[in-house]
């Protein structure tokens, strides 16, 4: 769904109309995320919201799954404060901006992704296959 300009302002979806700023605004309210990376997801899921059913379903029974499962939402709290923003460093090589850190952290990614077992294990018993899936190509670049 895309939402035009006038009313993404009005709706203060990421700035606020009075001030331009993150404070106050929908996304300062509902950003908990301990990652950059999923802030930006975040921020690009308001800014863009699903309108297929199917797909809303899925991230519900995923965003689910993490709010009734407390052990598993921590252990996946834990694991990616280990993981390297891969966002970043993706765009960092792409434009020959990459140094030895980032080298570095490239090597310990997975080759299927980063290593986040509770992650996977959540999304896969969530029964949201169809969120996995495009979540691991969204994340990925695939």
């Amino acid at each position: 769904l895309q939402i035009d300009g006038y009313s993404r302002n009005n709706l203060e979806l990421t700035r606020t109309l009075r001030s331009e700023d993150r404070y106050g605004s929908l996304i300062w309210i509902l950003d908990k995320c301990k990652t950059a990376a999923g802030s930006r997801m975040l921020k690009r899921w308001i800014s863009n919201p699903l309108c297929n059913a199917k797909a809303i379903e899925d991230r519900l029974k995923v965003v689910d799954s993490f709010v009734n499962n407390f052990i598993c939402r921590k252990e996946v709290i834990e694991e990616l404060k280990e993981v390297y923003d891969l966002e970043r460093l993706v765009a960092r090589i792409s434009y020959g901006n990459a140094n030895a850190r980032d080298l570095i952290q490239l090597k310990k990614i997975h080759p299927c992704g980063f290593l986040c077992p509770s992650l996977y294990k959540t999304l896969f018993f969530a029964k949201s296959f169809t969120f996995f899936e495009s979540f691991l190509k969204k994340a990925f670049f695939l």
